[in-house]
């Protein structure tokens, strides 16, 4: 995550392409889809969305079986992060909002500030800005609230196809 917040995106691939390999060695099939959607989110930051894509439905999968409701929800929100990345508005905004329910039901406000910021992005890339103003304030107070990261960052100024979370 460190590497790929500061754009080192090689490094961030290599890195989570080496732990990829001890979780296919060990058998850990949970732990291989967090690697692959590591990898997934760095790949969708580097415009490569069919690799991203063809990833990140195997780990859906895995965590759905797993009764993983939190990988699920980071899963989908790469998801959601790969349709807006793409242009698939409508596709986006259904996925990210989705996923913000979910952090709700795991009683995560720091995951859903971050999804937030992300369908922010989505709703102002629809049109909605006035929605999108509100979700990415909304995001913003949460960010402060818990010295995040992102509390540094303008939440609404974070151009849609660049994620930092």
């Amino acid at each position: 995550m460190l590497h790929r917040a500061v754009g080192e995106y090689d490094r961030a691939i290599a890195v989570c392409g080496q732990a990829h390999e001890l979780f296919v060695a060990t058998g850990d099939r949970l732990m291989l889809a967090y690697s692959a959607q590591a990898i997934a989110k760095t790949l969708v930051r580097l415009g490569r969305h069919d690799e991203a894509a063809s990833l990140l439905g195997p780990c859906l999968d895995t965590c759905a079986e797993a009764g993983d409701r939190f990988g699920g929800a980071l899963v989908t929100r790469t998801i959601g992060e790969l349709q807006l990345a793409r242009g698939d508005i409508d596709d986006a905004v259904r996925s990210l909002d989705e996923v913000v329910r979910r952090w709700d039901e795991l009683d995560l406000p720091l995951w859903r500030a971050r999804t937030q910021r992300d369908l922010a992005a989505a709703l102002r890339a629809c049109g909605d800005g006035k929605a999108a103003t509100l979700m990415g304030a909304a995001a913003l107070r949460v960010f402060r609230r818990y010295g995040s990261r992102e509390a540094g960052e303008t939440a609404l100024s974070v151009p849609s196809r660049t994620f930092r979370g």
